[in-house]
């Protein structure tokens, strides 16, 4: 059995690096690595909560297939399809508050990682990479605000 859990573990690991490649272009083999072994597998269900607006957030998501509405204040701000990053002001400032409710639409998978344990090492360890995270952050929020205001349509993922 034991084998079996390290088995299915080493293939967790794999496909998050092959998903975190994918959607961290330009980042570091060692950050990339030190992430993917973090991460587990979640399944998504149809009007699953990912993250709660308001609430400490303490984990980061890599939607891998599936769609989710983001909310804020209520309001249906933007639809994203996978493959996204979620969640990665959890990463580097864990327990901040979530700035905007991010639920699935669809059945779906993604790859989930709590973040307290591996930040503070991260921030040590990838410097430049923690600044880039930050960075593709500020763009996020510097193109949207932290998630545009108004309705959208579900046609233009960001």
């Amino acid at each position: 059995l034991e084998q079996i859990g390290d088995a299915l573990h080493g293939s967790i690991r794999k496909v998050a690096r092959d998903e975190l490649r994918r959607v961290f272009k330009g980042f570091s083999e060692g950050f990339i690595k030190a992430l993917s072994d973090q991460f587990y597998d979640q399944p998504l269900f149809s009007g699953q909560a990912l993250i709660k607006q308001y609430a400490p957030a303490h984990s980061m998501f890599v939607l891998t297939k599936g769609k989710v509405d983001i909310h804020v204040d209520g309001v249906k701000v933007t639809s994203l399809e996978a493959p996204q990053v979620l969640g990665e002001n959890a990463l580097l400032n864990p327990g901040v508050k979530a700035t905007a409710n991010v639920t699935s639409t669809i059945i779906g998978d993604c790859l989930a990682m709590h973040t307290d344990r591996i930040s503070k090492e991260l921030h040590s360890k990838f410097p430049e990479d923690m600044q880039k995270l930050q960075d593709s952050l500020n763009r996020k929020r510097g193109k949207d605000d932290g998630y545009q205001r108004g309705p959208t349509t579900d046609s233009q993922p960001t």
